[in-house]
């Protein structure tokens, strides 16, 4: 576990290039107007956006970011603006209902109120399929062979090897290293890149899930941050989205939630928190915490 206080823009510069797995974050929402840090939402898009732009540098190719909102307004303007100045590739909404003892708080309310949070998921631009279909272009050159000669060799693998989105298909981890094998592409000289199988597409565990949902934000609470998300909602997201012994990176920890999860699922793990008491309650707490295992 590697805790850092500090302004996270500021610190993320000390992280090296492609060297964590999975961002998972709950960055602040800029929903309080007395906030001084952004007196407009601009200025907060802006400071989002270059810290977005740190968190792809410091993403392995395979990487993806995980980050919560619930402020429509925001996350609109923010989804432009991470279209428009970074390469991240849109992958997910996901919607987190909550239960809805929200809605007793304003018994006098004459209006919807919103009972839901938002993860929002990108990837990195190396895992679009025009990317995949690119790199194995070099590789069929590499290979020096028609496609009806690899499928000879290797059935399905000539399915990696077709130039349209609508027929490419990424091959099975077994096919591919059948490729290397057999075609020598370890010690090819005319190969600019050879990937790992784990480079050639973000990571995703397990089977499919709906994306939304459901979470007890009120049970087991673990830390005194007053918007803390449920560790069962935060160990979902990481398993599904990084492998044991992945780093795992959260620029606004809080008072390490995060952390606690990634100390259960065997994650390294890099927080950055400003605030001073947030700080040292989520040292406090990783230090003493019991592991809760997934």
């Amino acid at each position: 576990m590697d805790l850092v206080r500090g302004d996270c823009l500021e610190e993320l510069k000390n992280i090296d290039d492609e060297s964590v797995n999975l961002i998972l974050t709950d960055p602040p929402y800029n929903i309080n107007h007395n906030n001084l840090d952004w007196d407009k939402i601009d200025n907060y898009i802006d400071f989002m956006i270059s810290v977005f732009k740190e968190g792809y540098r410091v993403l392995k190719k395979n990487g993806s970011l995980y980050f919560f909102h619930n402020d429509f307004k925001q996350i609109s303007e923010l989804q432009v603006a991470i279209e428009k100045e970074t390469n991240f590739r849109f992958q997910r909404f996901i919607t987190i209902t909550k239960d809805s003892y929200i809605t007793k708080l304003y018994p006098n309310c004459k209006s919807w109120i919103n009972c839901c949070e938002y993860v929002l998921v990108y990837v990195k631009d190396e895992m679009r399929e025009e990317k995949q279909i690119e790199y194995f272009k070099s590789l069929h050159k590499a290979i020096g062979k028609s496609k009806a000669q690899i499928k000879k060799d290797i059935p399905l693998a000539d399915h990696a090897f077709r130039v349209s989105k609508n027929n490419f298909a990424l091959p099975t981890e077994e096919t591919y290293n059948q490729m290397i094998q057999l075609y020598n592409l370890k010690d090819c000289k005319t190969l600019e890149e050879l990937r790992t199988y784990k480079e050639l597409n973000y990571v995703y565990n397990g089977k499919a899930q709906a994306n939304y949902i459901h979470a007890n934000f009120k049970k087991n609470k673990l830390t005194s941050h007053s918007c803390e998300k449920p560790q069962e909602l935060l160990m979902n997201l990481i398993e599904t989205a990084s492998n044991e012994g992945d780093v795992v990176l959260d620029p606004f920890m809080g008072c390490g939630s995060c952390a606690i999860a990634c100390k259960g699922l065997n994650r390294k793990f890099i927080g950055i928190e400003k605030d001073k008491e947030y700080y040292e309650e989520a040292k406090n707490k990783i230090d003493t915490i019991d592991i809760i295992k997934g």
